[in-house]
């Protein structure tokens, strides 16, 4: 066996001391990557999975959807909701805090007098007995339908949802049900 010299040590030495440190700076940047993703995901952003069919045809069961949690709600928006039996819904905005909305006999709506566009609905927009209308919408409210308007438990049954419920808005849909696309 053939000694080592004292240069062949120190280089021996300097790729340990190579290995180990880029070891720690990989272990550092993995680490702040899952800390950062943590963050994404647990404070601006959220992802979640569709149960039911009362945003089809815009949103199928079984599409997940990312959300932002930083966001300001606009009619037409589609929106998470954490409703009281703990359940996580999605539906789409349709009256902001503040507006008037009506639900004619003949399934129109109509916002702050005026008849809206809805371009979404599916189906027919029954006016439930279980609210009164016309009804103003407080500060913090809004009123929110399914776009499936024939298979959606919406602000018809539940009256208008407050902000405080909301988890966020959608951002973009991840389409997951590859039968039906």
């Amino acid at each position: 066996m053939k000694p080592i010299t004292p240069s062949e040590a120190l280089q021996q030495k300097k790729k340990v001391f190579i290995r180990r440190k880029s070891l720690r700076v990989l272990a550092v940047s993995m680490s702040c990557t899952f800390l950062a993703t943590l963050i994404l995901l647990g404070v601006v952003f959220g992802l979640a999975s569709v149960r039911g069919s009362s945003m089809a045809p815009s949103i199928k069961e079984r599409d997940i959807v990312l959300f932002s949690r930083l966001s300001e709600y606009t009619a037409g928006d589609i929106i998470i909701i954490h409703s009281d039996d703990d359940k996580e819904l999605i539906k789409r905005v349709i009256c902001l805090p503040g507006d008037v909305i009506d639900i004619f006999p003949d399934g129109k709506i109509s916002v702050n007098g005026e008849l809206i566009e809805d371009p979404y609905a599916a189906g027919f927009t029954d006016r439930k007995d279980s609210l009164e209308y016309p009804i103003v919408l407080g500060t913090d409210e809004y009123f929110v339908l399914g776009d499936n308007r024939e298979d959606s438990r919406d602000s018809r049954f539940y009256g208008p949802i407050k902000k405080a419920n909301i988890r966020g808005k959608v951002i973009t849909i991840l389409r997951t049900n590859k039968q039906e696309i």
